[in-house]
């Protein structure tokens, strides 16, 4: 079972924001990003991630899909691994079964209700593409070695906004949607169409 913390809330201009340790004992971080939920995968948990990204590597390459638009060539192995590590996280802490979709394209990332975006950025933002699914919660994942933090979601409809619109370096529209904007995890609906 994974071990959920949290971290240290506190009130600063009527906004929530979020205390870390920093890497020195005494050095605290102040941020934008509200209290979050944390996952911490032990390596029989980063080795099923790691088992079901090659597979659905593997399976992509054999049906002639094309790597990611959005990552390098080089660095696709590792891209399908964080992505299956921030969908393992999320199935863990929903209690959700997780099998990583091997095989179907399509379907949505974990328990047929959720889609994760994975970054390893601790500030990044919650990424969609404008074909991304309007009617599904998207859950951010940020992912630093073993640990897995869980900032908050928003369905696709709403990041969908001029606000959270930017062109790629590709030139490529996409939806950012900031940590500081996103729901916190404890208001994600369960059980959704």
């Amino acid at each position: 079972m994974a071990k959920v913390t949290g971290a240290v809330s506190t009130e600063s201009c009527g906004r929530e924001t979020t205390m870390q340790q920093g890497r020195d004992e005494d050095e605290f971080v102040t941020g934008e990003i509200t209290a979050a939920p944390v996952i911490e995968l032990q390596w029989n948990d980063f080795i099923t991630c790691h088992s079901i990204a090659s597979m659905n590597e593997l399976y992509k390459h054999t049906k002639g899909v094309g790597h990611h638009w959005s990552v390098k060539k080089a660095d696709e192995s590792a891209n399908y691994i964080l992505g299956a590590v921030g969908e393992y996280a999320v199935a863990k802490y929903l209690g959700k079964w997780y099998d990583g979709n091997v095989g179907n394209l399509e379907a949505v990332d974990v328990g047929g209700e959720y889609e994760v975006k994975t970054t390893p950025v601790p500030t990044g933002h919650l990424i969609i593409k404008p074909e991304a699914k309007d009617d599904k919660p998207f859950v951010l994942a940020v992912v630093e070695d073993l640990t897995v933090r869980l900032p908050g979601w928003m369905m696709g409809t709403d990041i969908k906004h001029e606000q959270y619109k930017r062109a790629d370096q590709h030139g490529r529209v996409l939806y950012w949607g900031p940590q500081s904007d996103l729901h916190p995890m404890s208001t994600l609906p369960r059980d959704t169409p």
